[in-house]
């Protein structure tokens, strides 16, 4: 009342017994003097009013935030939130600022100046997208490149950029949470090129050699050598080497496969007989071979590697040695008849007639 001036205060607290309980309410207070007709201030006009659910609204709202600023920092994934079409950095764990290989004062600044290596790449645009479409974008093993310490550097990451919503149902702003796979992606690249030598040297090698995966035997990789003593070509790839090869079925080999694969101990034979389809008619196959048990890094048992000979020919030598052999030794038992006539025996007969 002495300075005559107005008092205005925006969500005043005040404290209030209602219903013997006591509370804490909220009010914008307006004090507005009043005038006599001489201009002498007569009194004032008090304007009270109650924003309470506003201000605890808000404050929730802050409560919500903080919580949630506490959850991204805290999370065991690299983890952000961009606001608005600018991409604002609003909040950004260690992580992910890792990740970046940049520091906490990209907070707060646009997504392409804090990270200006990403313009050409496809993670803006991206971005922008999701403001229009509303949709969740997921991508694994992506390539980025960054700068970390002025030298650039490929990395690979698993990531998801998440639409969050306003009130309206318009974008709002978009959660980031990435995973640094590079390393995996190395390890599983390195992989491959192993894998790929190794099938080069089975393809390029002059003995039969097959690579059987799993205990359903499937038929990964077999080089020409070990193809053309199946009777097969490359079709069969890919297959349970019971389907490719079906004549097998009766035969020991599936057995003795599934014994290796199980015990794990490698299994010899020599010159054993195998009935296969080749060339459209049945034919017996001699082989040389060994099954031996493939592993893992964790020392798994992943399948059966066969190496093998074809030893046909061999055999069929020595079998027709050992039936001359046998011819020889039946001339002993030629008997002389005394006037000069030879009595045959019947096994030279059999012999001449095979």
């Amino acid at each position: 009342m002495a300075t005559g001036e107005p008092y205005i205060a925006a969500e005043v607290a005040a404290n209030l017994v209602r219903n013997n309980q006591s509370e804490t309410i909220y009010v914008d207070l307006t004090y507005q003097p009043q005038y006599e007709a001489d201009g002498r201030i007569s009194g004032i006009l008090m304007v009270a009013t109650d924003v309470t659910q506003q201000v605890r609204s808000r404050q929730q709202i802050a409560a919500s935030e903080a919580r949630f600023r506490h959850l991204v920092e805290e999370a065991s994934v690299a983890t952000c939130l961009l606001t608005g079409r600018e991409l604002i950095i609003e909040v950004a764990n260690q992580s992910i600022i890792d990740i970046w290989g940049k520091d906490k004062q990209v907070i707060g600044m646009p997504l392409a100046g804090a990270i200006p290596e990403l313009e050409g790449q496809p993670f803006l645009q991206i971005l922008d997208d999701i403001f229009t479409t509303g949709e969740t974008y997921s991508a694994t093993n992506a390539l980025a490149r960054h700068k970390l310490n002025g030298q650039w550097r490929d990395i690979y990451v698993d990531f998801t950029y998440k639409p969050l919503h306003d009130t309206s149902g318009q974008v709002a702003s978009i959660l980031v949470t990435a995973v640094d796979v590079t390393e995996k992606v190395i390890a599983s690249r390195k992989l491959e090129e192993s894998e790929a030598r190794f099938r080069t040297i089975i393809e390029q090698a002059p003995i039969a050699i097959a690579w059987l995966g799993g205990k359903e035997m499937i038929v990964e990789t077999a080089n020409e050598a070990v193809l053309a003593s199946w009777g097969k070509d490359d079709t069969i790839l890919g297959k349970p080497l019971r389907e490719a090869i079906p004549e097998l079925e009766g035969q020991p080999f599936l057995d003795l496969l599934n014994q290796v694969y199980t015990t794990g101990d490698p299994y010899f034979a020599y010159a054993a007989p195998a009935r296969l389809l080749v060339n459209g008619k049945m034919s017996d196959v001699y082989y040389d071979f060994i099954y031996t048990p493939t592993r893992n890094a964790d020392n798994l048992i992943t399948g059966v590697m066969v190496l093998a000979t074809v030893v046909t020919d061999q055999v069929l030598a020595r079998q027709k040695i050992e039936q001359a052999e046998a011819s020889l030794r039946g001339l002993s038992n030629w008997p002389i008849w005394a006037p000069g006539r030879l009595t045959w025996p019947p096994v030279f007969w059999i012999t001449l007639s095979d």
